[in-house]
């Protein structure tokens, strides 16, 4: 549960409660939060082009496998290591490839 409050004796501080983390702040003045909605909608201007483009690219080194859901059959994971792609389950931690 997420909780935000004014304290009583002072309505400038705003207290968010996560769990068991607790942090509090001074409510920011006008200027503040309008160069910060600026500041904001700038870096989103620039993001855009890489949030709206479709996948992700993973990059990682030889020996590392990759694993995703078969389509159409999410309990076969394909596992793809240095160019050999196999088929199969995770059985305790490990893959095993399907015969």
């Amino acid at each position: 549960m997420i909780d935000v409050t004014g304290a009583i004796q002072d309505m400038n501080v705003r207290t968010l409660r996560f769990g068991m983390v607790t942090v509090s702040n001074t409510v920011p003045d006008a200027a503040t939060l309008k160069v910060n909605v600026g500041a904001g909608r700038d870096a989103l201007t620039r993001a855009k082009a890489a949030l709206i483009r479709p996948g992700v690219k993973l990059h990682h080194g030889a020996d590392v496998p990759t694993f995703r859901v078969e389509p159409g059959n999410p309990k076969i994971l394909i596992r793809e290591v240095n160019g050999r792609v196999d088929r199969g389950t995770i059985v305790n931690g490990t893959f095993i490839p399907a015969d």
